[in-house]
């Protein structure tokens, strides 16, 4: 099954398992970029899941943006 960034990042917002997989998956690059060991990349990755409740924005790209202040922030 597709399901496209937005509609992703939606349905992960809601708490939807499958979705934040499918979201946090789409954020590798950025967690290699701010993690460089893989217990590092965990930790980037549920800190990332924890902030998704607090996404205030609209979209993907704002999101990503959003994901990049809060990797810079912990």
């Amino acid at each position: 099954m597709h399901i496209d960034a937005n509609s992703a990042l939606a349905a992960a917002i809601a708490g939807d398992s499958d979705a934040t997989a499918v979201a946090l998956s789409a954020l590798e690059d950025l967690i290699r970029e701010y993690a460089d060991s893989e217990e590092a990349q965990q930790i980037a990755r549920v800190t990332l899941w924890s902030a998704l409740p607090d996404f205030q924005g609209n979209g993907w790209e704002e999101f990503t943006a959003y994901a990049r202040k809060v990797l810079e922030a912990r």
